[in-house]
């Protein structure tokens, strides 16, 4: 969780301008909104997916996504993370209880738009990662009894399961077709692979 005690000013200060803001202003709004919540992005994109990181990612990993419209009188901003697909978080340059009846039909246009946006992005990701799973996996050698999280459960080895180092890398399948893996470390810490399903 993101501290955001020392960007109270900050806050309060883009609270009061938002009412107001000219629309050529909603889109650096928004961003401001996003960089006190620990998100990094780059100039505004209108209208498209576009992938962001968030406080936790290194290098040029993006974990998290973004999608803008501009309006005449008041914007919107839906944005959220790949670690939680299921979860979306909306953004208005008004508030929404002042909204009039032609704006609200606007705007669940639009998220409604952006949700199924985020959908087929998701599904491509997930794709992409099922691919990378499947080649990955018939790479690794077979994981052997001696593997130490298995030695430590005292737990044989089984036919699909495969090992990187010390790490005992676990198939998930659906159906028949593995979509992704599961990193299991000495210690019992289990991670999937990012952008890949959890389950069936």
């Amino acid at each position: 969780m993101v501290d955001l005690s020392k960007h109270k000013k900050d806050i309060l200060a883009a609270q009061e301008k938002i009412p107001n803001a000219p629309t050529e202003e909603h889109g650096s709004l928004f961003l401001d909104h996003l960089f006190l919540l620990g998100y990094k992005t780059g100039n505004i994109q209108y209208g498209t997916l576009t992938r962001i990181a968030d406080s936790e990612d290194k290098g040029t990993k993006k974990s998290a996504w973004y999608i803008f419209y501009q309006n005449e009188t008041v914007s919107v901003g839906i944005y959220g993370s790949w670690k939680q697909p299921e979860e979306k978080n909306i953004w208005y340059s008004k508030d929404s209880k002042y909204l009039s009846f032609t704006e609200q039909n606007e705007l669940t246009r639009q998220i409604q738009a952006a949700q199924e946006k985020q959908r087929k992005e998701r599904q491509l990701i997930n794709d992409e990662t099922a691919a990378k799973s499947l080649e990955m996996f018939n790479s690794l050698p077979q994981a052997t009894d001696e593997n130490p999280y298995l030695a430590r459960k005292q737990v044989k080895a089984f036919p699909n399961l495969r090992a990187v180092n010390e790490n005992l890398i676990v198939p998930v399948y659906d159906g028949s077709d593995i979509v992704s893996l599961q990193t299991i470390k000495p210690d019992g810490t289990k991670r999937f692979k990012t952008g890949g399903r959890t389950k069936g």
